[in-house]
């Protein structure tokens, strides 16, 4: 799957990939607003697609951050299942926005606690919620070390991955590894 900074997403099975054939590839285009999208985490254990939006009209005039959870068939077709919400207040009990929105870059789930990381690449910060979208934790990133973070993942012993796309003084993409408690 291929989420397009405009809502678009694009399904293909991996096999067809491999073969170079782009015929199966399905868009899906619609099923959210159109709005500014980055964040898109799948879940294979239930064929669910969860994204979040970078930024959309609808949260303009509220406090909160807008999600959607798509199903996706066996064939690759999808369809909106249910919306869902994260407050900015929220976040912001636990670390200053400072005024601002939240700007979500990228986001994954924790396998193992199924708790959710969310990136800020434009916040600079990192924020953890329950299984309910609801708000535990929020963390402000060192920017000498997190200059760009726009991607994220968990590894199978549960070691958490943030990417920065130019992390360093010289321009270049960073990949780090934290081990959590």
């Amino acid at each position: 799957m291929v989420l397009e900074s405009n809502g678009s997403i694009y399904t293909f099975p991996y096999t067809d990939l491999l073969q170079q054939n782009a015929e199966s590839v399905k868009v899906g285009k619609h099923i959210i607003p159109k709005a500014e999208y980055e964040s898109l985490a799948a879940s294979p254990m239930d064929s669910l697609l969860y994204v979040l939006c970078k930024k959309c009209a609808v949260d303009n005039k509220s406090k909160s951050l807008t999600g959607y959870i798509l199903a996706i068939s066996k064939d690759g077709d999808i369809s909106l299942k249910s919306e869902f919400q994260i407050n900015e207040q929220q976040i912001d009990h636990f670390s200053s926005l400072n005024g601002k929105k939240f700007r979500p870059s990228a986001m994954t789930r924790n396998k193992k606690t199924n708790q959710w990381y969310i990136l800020s690449s434009i916040n600079k910060m990192l924020v953890v919620t329950d299984d309910k979208w609801e708000v535990i934790g929020a963390y402000p990133l060192n920017p000498a070390i997190f200059n760009q973070p726009e991607a994220i993942a968990f590894d199978h012993a549960g070691n958490l991955f943030i990417g920065n796309e130019a992390g360093d003084k010289n321009g270049k993409a960073t990949l780090l590894k934290f081990k959590l408690n």
